[in-house]
């Protein structure tokens, strides 16, 4: 095929001069020139290959630089990904510290694989965050449970969290709407009592049998150990 063939030659978007490069399709094939040299010899591809051709082109892999600008791109990637994992290791807390050195290898011996992409070092570095915050989120749960439960183990400490809570509550009413919707609020302020008594109570005796075993062995009373049998 030569450049004499009635074809629509399309140039890059933005490209005023009649020089560079420029495509047409043809019977399924895609078509390359330079448009400096129309009489010049035309380069055919399939859509798959042209496809590969442009995302690498994307990449800048036919560029003048291409192989410095290749080396820069992995080098903040792999930086991205290691500040990924350091800020990760860093929300997880101290006692997880030991996590820093585990995503740093792992990071390190992606890079050394090539299989360290862009895309991945997101994938890979928002993971690591999402997880210590997955960790510290159950830190703070437990925190919380172990507080509750300093209060819900003591009677006296119960009651007289309940005393504050629900007189936070009277006071907020009183603030609001006056003595008349205290009097008129009594029958939810017993309510309330008896709902947190009754909960702090269940939640109590859930700890004490938790704490004290069983007297008995894992079968139950019946649970001794068999007398061997008789050899007579």
């Amino acid at each position: 095929m030569t450049g004499s063939d009635p074809l629509i030659w399309h140039r890059a978007k933005g490209q005023t001069s009649s020089a560079g490069v420029g495509v047409a399709a043809y019977r399924g094939e895609v078509l390359m020139r330079n448009l400096t040299n129309p009489d010049g010899s035309i380069l055919a591809f399939t859509p798959e290959e042209f496809a590969a051709f442009l995302r690498e082109a994307k990449k800048g892999t036919y560029g003048a630089h291409s192989s410095f600008f290749a080396r820069l791109r992995r080098r903040l990637t792999a930086r991205g990904a290691n500040a990924a994992a350091r800020l990760a290791a860093k929300l997880a807390g101290r006692k997880r510290s030991y996590r820093r050195n585990e995503w740093l290898a792992e990071l390190a011996q992606a890079r050394s694989e090539g299989s360290l992409t862009h895309g991945f070092a997101v994938r890979i570095g928002t993971g690591y965050i999402r997880y210590a915050l997955q960790l510290r989120a159950v830190d703070l749960r437990s925190w919380c449970r172990r507080r509750l439960e300093f209060i819900v183990i003591s009677p006296l400490r119960t009651h007289f969290t309940i005393c504050l809570l629900l007189g936070a509550w009277v006071i907020k009413i009183f603030v609001d709407q006056g003595l008349d919707g205290v009097t008129g609020d009594l029958v939810n302020f017993g309510l309330a009592w008896t709902a947190l008594g009754a909960g702090a109570n269940k939640w109590r005796s859930r700890l004490d049998s938790a704490e004290k075993p069983s007297p008995r062995g894992p079968g139950g009373e019946n649970s001794k150990k068999a007398d061997p049998p008789n050899s007579n």
